[in-house]
C-alpha cells in the first residue's frame, strides 16, 4: 500500500499548476480592496474561460438559463467567489485528462455530477447561509477531483479490471471509499485534499474536504461545511444523477446535522428537474 500512496503523491505533485488566470481570480477574491470590475477584467482577457464560465452560469440548474450575458452580470448575481468556483471547474476540466474507466464512469458523467453538486449546493445554501457559499460552491465543484488520480493509479498498477469488477453496481460513497482503501490504501477525498494543497487553494476548502469524511469529528467552525459537502455528494450519484433514493439517503445525514429538511428537499427537486 505504501508504494501506491507514494505513487499517488507523485501524481499529485506532477499535476500542472493552475492557470495564471485562475491564480489571479483567487487573489482578487481574497483581496477586500478588489471588486467586480477587477475580476471581470481578468476573466474577459481569457476568451475560452469567459465562454465556459457563461455556459456554466446559464445552466438551467442555477435558475438563470440564458439570462446572464456578461461576466460582470454573473459576478453581480452569484458573487465573486462562486464565479471563482465556475472558473476553477473550467480550469480543471481543461488541464487534466479525465479517465474514470476503473469506476465505470464516463467523463461526461463525472462533469455532470460535479456541476449538479455545485448547483445543488448553491440552490440549497443560498437559503440556509449565503456567507458559506464562498467555500461550499467551489469545493462542491471539484471535491471529487481525486478520483482522477485514483483511477490513474489503478490503471498504471494494472488493478483497473479487478477494481471495476468490485465497483459494479456500487453507488454508496462509503462503499466506494472502502473499496479505494482496499486497493490503494487511500480514498479519493483524501487525494482531493492533497490536490487542493498542491494548487494552494484556500485552507477553508482543504479543511472542509478532509472533514467531510467524518463531519461528526470536525471542529465547530468546519463542521457545517463538512456536513454540507457530504450531504450533497450523497444526493448526487457518481453517474451524474439525483434520484428519489439518493435524496432520501442524504436526508439521513441531514437529520444528523440538524439541518432543515424542506429547504434541502426543495433545492434537490429543483436541480433534479434540470439534470441531463
Amino acid at each position: 500500500m505504501d508504494a501506491h500512496i507514494q505513487s499517488i503523491a507523485q501524481k499529485v505533485r506532477s499535476l500542472p499548476p493552475l492557470p495564471e488566470t485562475i491564480v489571479k481570480i483567487q487573489q482578487i477574491c481574497q483581496d477586500p480592496d478588489s471588486g467586480l470590475k477587477e475580476l471581470a477584467s481578468v476573466v474577459e482577457n481569457d476568451p475560452m474561460l469567459t465562454a465556459n464560465l457563461l455556459r456554466l452560469a446559464n445552466s438551467p440548474s442555477y435558475g438563470f438559463s440564458g439570462s446572464i450575458k456578461s461576466i460582470e452580470h454573473a459576478v453581480a448575481i452569484f458573487g465573486m467567489t462562486v464565479v471563482f468556483g465556475f472558473a476553477l471547474a473550467s480550469a480543471v476540466r481543461n488541464s487534466i485528462k479525465i479517465n474514470l474507466s476503473p469506476y465505470g464512469i464516463k467523463p461526461i458523467d463525472f462533469i455532470n455530477s460535479s456541476q449538479l453538486q455545485s448547483a445543488l449546493m448553491y440552490n440549497w445554501y443560498y437559503n440556509v447561509d449565503r456567507d458559506k457559499l464562498d467555500v461550499l460552491v467551489p469545493a462542491a465543484f471539484i471535491n471529487e477531483v481525486g478520483k482522477i488520480i485514483v483511477a490513474a493509479e489503478l490503471i498504471s498498477s494494472e488493478k483497473k479490471d479487478n477494481f471495476l469488477k468490485e465497483m459494479t453496481g456500487v453507488q454508496d460513497e462509503e462503499a466506494i471509499y472502502d473499496l479505494e482503501r482496499k486497493f490503494l490504501g487511500v480514498n479519493n477525498l483524501e487525494v482531493s485534499a492533497d490536490i487542493f494543497e498542491h494548487w494552494r487553494l484556500a485552507n477553508s476548502m482543504i479543511f472542509s474536504i478532509r472533514a467531510s469524511l467524518n463531519p461528526l469529528a470536525a471542529d465547530d467552525e468546519i463542521r457545517p461545511y463538512a456536513w454540507a459537502l457530504k450531504i450533497v455528494r450523497t444526493a448526487v450519484l457518481p453517474s451524474g444523477k439525483i434520484t428519489d433514493e439518493s435524496i432520501e439517503k442524504a436526508v439521513d445525514s441531514l437529520n444528523l446535522a440538524g439541518l432543515d429538511l424542506p429547504t434541502f428537499r426543495a433545492a434537490a427537486i429543483k436541480v433534479r428537474l434540470h439534470q441531463q
